[in-house]
């Protein structure tokens, strides 16, 4: 399984919610055009901590192979348009399960 996470810190907090609702009209239509595509889920974080995200992205592929194609697909383009220019940091980390405990 490869897995695909990504935080945002937002320009305007406030924000995130609106724009996490927006994200999910391209994630639902992620979920039935990329093939691989396990899991996909967007989250509004809670904490509101100075050292929290302001957004997370969670997904699950079936390959590297399976991530390349979504890193690609104009559906990825498009979320990376809503949030890019909304975002003041950006962090990821891409990884394959070595062990499910």
């Amino acid at each position: 399984m490869y897995k695909h996470i990504v935080t945002w810190k937002l320009n305007d907090r406030n924000e995130n919610i609106t724009l996490a609702l927006s994200a999910t009209e391209i994630l639902a239509k992620m979920r039935s055009e990329l093939p691989g595509l396990v899991k996909i889920e967007i989250g509004v974080d809670s904490s509101n901590s100075q050292e929290s995200s302001d957004l997370v992205l969670y997904s699950e592929f079936i390959s590297l192979a399976a991530y390349n194609n979504y890193d690609q697909h104009d559906l990825h383009q498009q979320l990376k348009k809503l949030i890019g220019p909304r975002r003041s940091e950006r962090r990821v980390i891409d990884y394959e399960t070595i062990a499910v405990c």
